[in-house]
């Protein structure tokens, strides 16, 4: 059998090629599709309309607009480009194809690092790391306002830090000024942040490091050790003397009342002294011989009671008695350790007598004499 046989149903050129199973699915499309569209098939009845599915686009549309905002959560919503309104946490509806909305969180803390050679005020040069935690706080100008205000506080907490730190000195931007430089970096960027109407708030600050450059770095830390050892020294002293001062101010207030008593007691032996003296005084005045005799005999036994040796005198020619009493009591303490009641009271009888025998003025030229 040949190609150009009529018979031929696989001659690869024939145009002919449609199978009637195509064919006649083709004109069914074609009478459904015309039917949808209010038109009329060959024998056919009128087809429903479009708008018989009008409900069920409606229903379908209105499933599609509805969205949920979480509760750390704002939308800004657009509505033909414009802005509508700013949508809360809950469920809402937007028109589809026709409001667009922009969902951002308000309760992140974003964070920002900064790292950077700057120059101080007194023309060095230090290194600083900073970090800035921030947060959105207006939806509206985040996402309207500027186009990308993430990038806007990066290049603003940049020539923020450097204006801080061209206007303070080395010495404190290193040791005593690092809070301060944080608080004001926090407020300068807080300033440029709301005339830029980024919609951004800086809730904290921190200046993690702030070294000097490599090459002084060790003599930066020798100084800084010395400061902390004056600081250490200082604080030691001022606990040692919180600790004496008291110790003195109470001494010293002992020692002035030990001196108030001194004076008190004096003034007041004095006084009893003369007190006394005009007793005695009045005394004299009305028996003087009896008064001068008292006082002699009571000088001389204040007198003898400190001495330790006792004179007598003897009749002209017997030689000077001179009775050492301490070693007498001595001696009579060794031989015999105890006497009895009877011969103490000879010897103090005996004693008693010759000591009121002798004469008080012969008793005190012997005593000088033998002094």
């Amino acid at each position: 059998m040949t190609w150009n046989e009529p018979e031929q149903k696989d001659n690869p050129w024939n145009k002919n090629t449609s199978s009637p199973k195509t064919e006649e699915l083709i004109r069914s499309l074609q009478k459904k599709w015309g039917g949808w569209f209010g038109k009329k098939g060959a024998g056919e009845g009128k087809r429903p309309s479009l708008l018989s599915f009008l409900p069920v686009l409606l229903l379908i549309g209105a499933a599609l607009g509805i969205y949920i905002i979480e509760p750390a959560e704002r939308a800004v919503i657009l509505r033909f480009g414009k802005y509508h309104n700013t949508a809360g946490p809950g469920p809402h509806w937007r028109i589809p194809f026709v409001d667009a909305k922009t969902v951002v969180n308000v309760d992140q803390i974003r964070s920002h690092s900064r790292h950077g050679v700057m120059l101080t005020q007194d023309e060095n040069i230090v290194d600083i790391t900073l970090e800035v935690q921030y947060r959105i706080k207006d939806v509206k100008p985040y996402v309207l306002a500027t186009r990308d205000p993430d990038f806007i506080l990066k290049q603003t907490t940049e020539s923020t830090l450097r204006q801080v730190i061209g206007q303070t000195d080395l010495n404190d931007v290193l040791t005593t000024s690092r809070v301060s430089i944080a608080e004001e970096t926090k407020q300068h960027l807080q300033t440029l942040l709301d005339q830029y109407q980024t919609g951004l708030a800086i809730t904290q600050v921190n200046m993690q490091k702030a070294d000097p450059p490599p090459q002084v770095k060790e003599a930066f830390d020798d100084v800084i050790k010395a400061r902390e050892d004056k600081v250490r020294s200082t604080n030691e002293a001022e606990s040692y003397s919180n600790q004496i001062l008291p110790l003195a101010r109470g001494e010293a207030q002992r020692i002035i009342a030990d001196a108030k008593g001194y004076k008190e007691r004096t003034i007041k032996q004095a006084e009893g002294e003369a007190t006394r003296f005009n007793q005695v005084l009045t005394e004299y005045q009305k028996a003087p011989e009896v008064t001068r005799e008292r006082l002699y005999v009571e000088t001389v036994e204040s007198v003898l009671k400190e001495t330790s040796k006792m004179i007598l005198d003897t009749p002209k020619g017997s030689p000077l008695l001179i009775l050492p009493t301490d070693k007498m009591t001595a001696a009579s303490k060794m031989t015999e350790p105890s006497l009895s009641m009877s011969e103490e009271n000879k010897k103090d009888t005996l004693q008693n007598q010759n000591f009121k025998s002798t004469p008080p003025e012969d008793l005190l030229r012997s005593r000088n004499r033998g002094s």
